[in-house]
């Protein structure tokens, strides 16, 4: 509910009509407002008149006392009268609200009261009161008091009482909900959570439980009412069984240790022949290795060179660095010879610089004195131009001021006089019109009079309607309820004719045999999962069967492959050592040519000279010393390293076919040693699945003669097993379908049972509801009738209100011209005219004041105009003066300025003459810095000779070091030998490994593989052997026996069915039974919890979380106003509320023990938690505070104030009536009653700064 405005009018002092736009305007655009004004002037009159308007009471008055007070009109009225709030002397006043329901729509509430007669003494009428839709004008609730209370409190949920102590905390009862009795507080949480669903889910769950109670006695009954049959036969049969089943058990144990003594024989025999592959396996292993000696012998000597690797590098690099040092040499001693020319031209140029910087700086200390007068002269111009510029520009400005001046005080003349005139006009315009004042002082008057008069008219219209609408209405109903008795007595013959169908579908469902069918079902479904579990152990042993053979072909083709294996890592290993063959050849050769071309070869050839020693080898003949050499020997080292680079290749091609057959051997042992594996696996299989099925086997046997089905159960596990118990499956399946066609019948009749009972119980209530629907229609008959007898003393009383209000309405009408048959014909026409009469006369007195108001200011400003004009005029010829004496001094200034410098300016002359100085200084500093550069670079040069001359002696000593560390290094071995080596690549030597390495692991793979097998044999050697045939025939004897003893199972079990028969129905019953007492139990448990025959119980625990989560809230916000105390909970089982003093140590308190400020403090933060509470929708969107603040200090009325403006952001309004003035400077917007005398008062809207 939303509340949008209150409208009202003689209303205690509120004579005047008032309006609160709670929607719109500066309350609409704020979260709190303030209602002030002093005592008695009618602030808390605002909230009577919204309670009245919405429920024809307001807090004051809500009183059942019996006390009586005298009334004007004579009849005294008691205390507790609505009507008492009608005004001393009006004839009639009313309280409007306009609203948004829970329905979404708008409407306006209406309550109003009038006098007799239309007089102040006249009696008091009854109150009326109305309900209308905005959107369309539609009354709602008839216009009957009952009938609005009703329809006010559907739309917001609340009654008046509820409504104040959530909504409008009034007077004297701001802490009604703290200290609401216990069965109000739950009323009102039950209308905050809708807990009356809670109410009828515990009455439905109370009754249930019973209907499943009488259900659970009646299968009880009906059980014991099933007679047995004698036990001590069936015992002996049960007996006779259990003998069979032990001797079955016994039989196939020893069937089972038969069966695993010839599984191990099978698998002595196995393991026989992987001892002998085992075997096999390891001769080729060690043969591999005998053939291919020779490189491992190889890969040792490759191994024993490979550390003089780094020795025969230092040798190399020496070389190098010896040639690399003398090349050096010889660039630094050419760079000395070029840095001692440009240190001498470095030292000249600096001598030429110095001479010009010392005659550009004598120049510069000459013009020194001639700059300084230069300067003041020219500082002395400039201010003396600046000057003359402003005393000229200030001698202009007064003489436009003077004749601004002299223009302005023309304009004040002419205005002057025209100002008079028109007020000598206008005053004579409003002494003549006397019609119009009158109607000025008395416009709302008329306004209020043509409103309610035509108010009147339109409520008389409404009554005439009302009254058709009542009458139609009663016959409507009267109708209505024919036809209803006729309903209830069609459904209660339907609810019969409904009941003997259940009884005949019950007998129906006996006939049946649902129980038998049932058990049967059972001992089938139990054959079936038996036959589940027995299938897949058939399903295994025939697969490890052919596993095994599957086993045995990969183990001989793994051994194939095993021997092709080898043959090609031969075959790799020969073009292997070819290739090395080869490389040996051809690798020294292109080294030598790859050097030959090098960039560091080409640099030693540039720098030979024709006739001197090679700084590298001494020789004075340099056969390749030009470029055009260069491109034969590139050609010849690419042609040797393409036939290094292919032999290289060769190598490692070979070297990878060596790794690829190394791994195929090691792929073909493994896959050997996998097949192998595999078949012992599948023996294993075997021998589980064959143990598994003996012991199964007995059980099979047994629920197969229960079941009596076709087909027979395997004696054990062999080829045809899989096929046989797929045999009985399929039997299962046609054995279930007569069963299931029966448990369909019955359950298809317990679903009609079911349904005609839902019938039946929709039927009772059908009717129950149609009982009731004819008692409300019967009520609601009545009501329509009074209805009519009250619409037609309505008529009466308006039209008599009518006339009177026409002889007061007469004198307005003849001021404007008019007569009351205008006023009839155009009721907002003639509200017009009297409106613009009126406000012409106003605006005339309007433009009257104006104008003589005008006419003064003018006047004084005409007095101001010709002051300001003499002072304008003397202000010039002071300026013009100033202007002439300043321009005469800047004339004297430029005359003696002239001669200096030839006219030049200062600064530009001594900036001219300081950078030609600058100039001169930079190229001596530049020549200062180029000579130190010059000296620098020669001193680097001499000591990069140096240096290069030691650094060439050091690459001597050091090349010679290391050839002999080299040399020694290489003993017993050649030279030439140890290059060759190392020169080979490093991918032949990880081939060769590779190979060596492969070969190794296969002779220890095998070695190991054969001592495993091995072992495994020695294993299955420690029991003893068997006669294999004699055992094979032992097993099928006993097979035979087996076969036997559960042919006699079966005659057992058939004669055990038969006396079955007769305990199946009672089997059934108990099934039931049980059945219905598990939902018995579950009903039970939901009754315990939360059932009751009242409803009482679950709808107080529902109270009990909305109270807890109130509380919760409440002491959110208790927190910020009162760190204090917190509420809680009293005692669970009701309720009740305590507060806990955090000052006394925790204390618990009694609500009422709390005073006044405390009180209040506790009781907002229960109001503001209402009005947060989260899921409902019964609370309007404004709360209202009636006083109370006056008991707080100002800290706390701070956080009072923070509180309620924190509520604006959850969509909600505060209305504070308060006489506290800290807290009316603290809210913006305030609805302001103002007292005018004589017992009335004013409403207004005001924001802060205004009026």
């Amino acid at each position: 509910m939303r509340i949008l405005a209150i409208r009202g009018e003689n209303l205690a002092s509120l004579a005047a009509p008032f309006s609160v736009d709670l929607s719109g305007g500066p309350i609409g655009a704020t979260g709190i407002f303030a209602i002030t004004g002093e005592t008695g002037a009618g602030k808390s009159t605002i909230l009577d008149a919204l309670c009245l308007a919405l429920y024809g009471r307001y807090p004051r008055v809500a009183t059942s006392g019996r006390e009586r007070a005298p009334d004007p009109g004579g009849d005294p009225i008691t205390i507790g009268d609505e009507r008492a709030i009608l005004r001393r002397g009006a004839t009639e006043g009313f309280a409007e609200v306009d609203f948004i329901g829970r329905d979404g729509q708008s409407y306006c509430a209406r309550w109003s009261v009038y006098r007799a007669r239309g007089k102040a003494n006249g009696r008091l009428q009854n109150k009326t009161r109305s309900l209308t839709r905005l959107a369309d004008g539609g009354s709602v609730g008839d216009s009957k008091a009952g009938l609005v209370d009703a329809a006010i409190c559907d739309l917001t949920d609340l009654t008046f009482d509820q409504f104040r102590r959530t909504v409008l905390l009034a007077q004297g009862e701001f802490d009604a909900f703290l200290l609401a009795a216990e069965g109000e507080r739950a009323e009102l949480l039950e209308k905050i959570t809708g807990t009356a669903i809670y109410s009828e889910i515990s009455k439905r769950v109370h009754a249930g439980t019973e209907a499943e109670r009488a259900k659970v006695k009646e299968l009880e009954a009906h059980r014991d009412a099933v007679g047995l049959l004698d036990e001590a036969a069936r015992a002996e049969k049960h007996a006779e069984r259990a003998r069979l089943f032990a001797e079955v058990a016994e039989l196939s144990g020893r069937l089972a240790e038969l069966n695993a003594a010839l599984a191990h024989a099978r698998r002595i025999a196995d393991t026989r022949g992987q001892v002998a592959a085992a075997e096999a396996r390891l001769a080729l292993a060690r043969e591999a290795l005998d053939i291919h000696r020779p490189d491992s012998l190889r890969l040792a000597e490759l191994d024993a060179v490979e550390p003089l690797r780094e020795p025969a590098r230092n040798a190399a690099r020496a070389e190098r660095d010896l040639a690399a040092a003398e090349a050096a040499l010889a660039l630094a001693l050419t760079t000395r010879g070029e840095a001692e020319a440009r240190a001498e031209a470095a030292r000249v140029a600096h001598d030429e610089a110095a001479k010009a910087d010392e005659a550009s700086e004598a120049g510069f200390k000459a013009l020194g004195p001639v700059w300084t007068r230069a300067a003041e002269l020219d500082t002395r111009i400039g201010e003396a131009a600046t000057e003359s510029a402003l005393a000229a520009e200030a001698a202009d400005a007064a003489k436009a001021k003077a004749l601004e001046a002299q223009t302005a005080l023309a304009h004040l003349d002419a205005s002057h006089a025209a100002a008079a005139s028109a007020r000598s006009d206008v005053a004579a315009r409003f002494a003549a019109d006397t019609g119009g004042a009158f109607l000025a002082q008395r416009t709302n008057e008329a306004e209020q009079l043509f409103a309610k008069r035509a108010s009147l008219g339109a409520e008389l219209a409404q009554a005439k309607a009302d009254l058709r609408k009542a009458t139609d209405e009663a016959s409507r109903l009267s109708a209505s309820i024919a036809t209803g008795d006729r309903a209830i007595t069609q459904a209660k013959a339907a609810r019969t004719q409904a009941a003997e169908r259940r009884a005949a579908l019950s007998t129906d469902l006996e006939q049946v045999g649902e129980a038998s069918a049932r058990a049967r079902s059972g001992t089938i479904d139990r054959l079936a999962e038996q036959l589940r579990e027995a299938l897949p152990l058939a399903r295994s042993h025939a697969e490890a069967s052919l596993a095994l053979e599957r086993a045995r072909t990969e183990a001989d083709s793994a051994r194939s492959a095993l021997e092709a294996a080898r043959l090609a890592g031969e075959e790799a290993a020969a073009r292997q050592a070819r290739a090395v063959e080869l490389r040996k050849a051809v690798a020294p050769l292109a080294e030598l040519a790859e050097e030959a071309v090098s960039q560091q070869a080409a640099h030693l050839r540039s720098v030979l000279i024709e006739d001197q020693p090679c700084p590298v080898c001494g020789a004075t003949d340099h056969p390749h010393a030009r470029d055009q050499d260069q491109d034969g020997l590139g050609r010849v080292a690419a042609a040797l390293k393409a036939q290094r680079a292919e032999q290289d290749a060769a190598i490692a091609a070979a070297g990878q076919s060596q790794a690829e057959a190394a791994s195929a051997r090691a792929a073909a042992g493994a896959r050997l040693s996998n097949t192998e594996q595999a078949g012992a696996a599948a023996i294993e299989t075997l021998d589980r699945a064959t143990a598994a099925y003996a012991l199964l086997h007995p059980h099979l046997l047994a629920t197969h003669g229960d079941a009596a089905v076709g087909g027979h159960v395997p004696a054990r596990l062999d080829a045809e097993a899989v096929s046989m118990l797929t045999g009985l499956i399929d039997a299962l399946k046609v054995a279930r379908e007569p069963l299931r066609a029966a448990l369909e019948r019955a359950g298809t009749l317990r679903g009609e049972i079911d349904a005609v009972a839902t019938r039946i119980e929709a039927g009772g209530r059908e009717i129950e509801a149609a009982e009731l629907a004819c008692v409300a229609e019967r009520e609601a008959l009545r009501l329509a009738e009074l209805t009519a007898n009250g619409g037609t003393v309505r008529v009466s009383g308006h039209t008599e209100r009518l006339d009177s209000l026409a002889r007061e309405i007469a004198p307005y009408l003849a001021c404007a011209g008019l007569s009351l048959a205008d006023l009839d014909r155009d009721g907002a026409g003639a509200a017009r005219r009297v409106a613009e009469i009126a406000a012409a006369h106003r605006a005339l007195d309007r433009q009257r004041e104006e104008l003589e108001r005008e006419v003064q200011a003018l006047a004084s400003r005409r007095a101001g105009a010709v002051e300001a004009l003499g002072f304008t005029r003397a202000a010039a010829d002071t300026a013009g003066r100033q202007a002439l004496a300043r321009s005469e001094k800047l004339a004297e200034l430029r005359a003696e300025r002239a001669p200096l410098l030839g006219g030049e300016e200062t600064g530009l002359h001594r900036t001219r003459i300081n950078d030609a100085r600058k100039l001169a200084r930079d190229a001596l500093k530049r020549a200062e810095e180029a000579r130190a550069a010059a000296l620098a670079a020669l001193a680097s040069a001499v000591t990069a000779a140096e240096h290069g001359t030691s650094s060439r002696d050091a690459a001597r000593h050091q090349r010679e070091e290391a050839d002999a560390a080299f040399l020694a290094a290489c003993a017993p071995r050649s030279v030439e030998s140890v290059r060759e080596a190392l020169a080979l690549a490093p991918e032949i030597r990880s081939s060769l490994r590779l190979a060596v390495d492969a070969r190794m692991a296969e002779a220890r793979e095998a070695e190991t593989a054969l001592a495993t097998r091995r072992a495994d044999l020695a294993n299955l050697l420690d029991a003893p052997e068997i006669d294999g045939p004699a055992t094979q025939a032992a097993a099928s004897g006993l097979g035979e026996t087996i076969t036997a003893h559960q042919q006699g199972l079966g005659a057992i079990t058939a004669d055990l069915e038969r006396d079955d028969a007769a305990r199946l129905r009672a089997a059934g019953l108990e099934a039931a039974i049980a059945e219905a007492r598990a939902d018995f139990s579950v009903w039970e448990a939901v009754n315990d919890a939360v059932g009751s025959a009242s409803g009482i119980k679950f709808r107080l625990f529902a109270q009990g979380v909305t109270l807890e989560h109130l509380v919760r809230l409440a002491n959110e916000h208790l927190l910020a106003l009162s760190p204090r105390y917190r509420l809680v909970r009293g005692d669970p089982a009701n309720l009740s509320l305590h507060v806990v003093d955090r000052d006394m140590g925790e204390e618990v308190r009694a609500t009422r023990s709390l005073s006044g400020g405390e009180r209040f403090l506790v009781s907002l933060a229960l109001a503001l938690a209402l009005s947060g509470l989260e899921g409902r929708d019964s609370f309007v969107d404004t709360l209202f505070i009636d006083e109370g603040f006056g008991s707080l200090d100002a800290e706390t009325l701070d956080l009072a104030v923070d509180a309620l403006e924190t509520l604006q952001g959850r969509g909600r309004k505060v209305g504070v009536i308060t006489h506290v003035a800290a807290m009316i400077e603290r809210i913006a917007v305030q609805v302001r009653v103002e007292k005018r005398g004589n017992g009335r008062s004013v409403v207004s809207v005001v924001e802060a700064g205004a009026g």
